[in-house]
């Protein structure tokens, strides 16, 4: 999770000088914001990464995939409410609120213990 703040603060502050180095000035307004708002999104990657891998390793996948599919749904839900009011704006937080969705999907998933009848016979 730290890691995942200090890129995403990083990446928000140079955003702007990243956009207008890779695609000009003509796109540094409106898309510099944008990148800037999805940096954000990285505060949650890079947990999901973690939690993602602890799902596989631990063969709890059925909750990798509920977690994912619960995300999805997220997604184009957010993406229906926000994108008409806010356009990219909207975009962006859609795609933040969905990794973080899927974040605190995952680690509930992975913090709910399995049946457990007792010890071995």
């Amino acid at each position: 999770l730290g890691m995942g703040i200090l890129l995403a603060g990083g990446g928000y502050y140079a955003a702007p000088a990243a956009v207008r180095l890779f695609f000009g000035a003509a796109y540094s307004e409106a898309s510099a914001e944008a990148a800037g708002w999805l940096f954000l999104g990285l505060a949650f990657i890079v947990p999901n990464a973690v939690l993602t891998q602890l799902a596989i390793a631990t063969n709890r996948e059925r909750c990798y995939a509920w977690a994912a599919c619960f995300s999805a749904l997220l997604n184009i839900s957010l993406n229906f409410a926000l994108v008409p009011a806010h356009g990219i704006r909207g975009a962006a937080w859609a795609t933040i609120m969905t990794e973080a969705g899927l974040g605190l999907a995952l680690y509930l998933g992975m913090t709910r213990r399995k049946n457990f009848s007792g010890p071995p016979a």
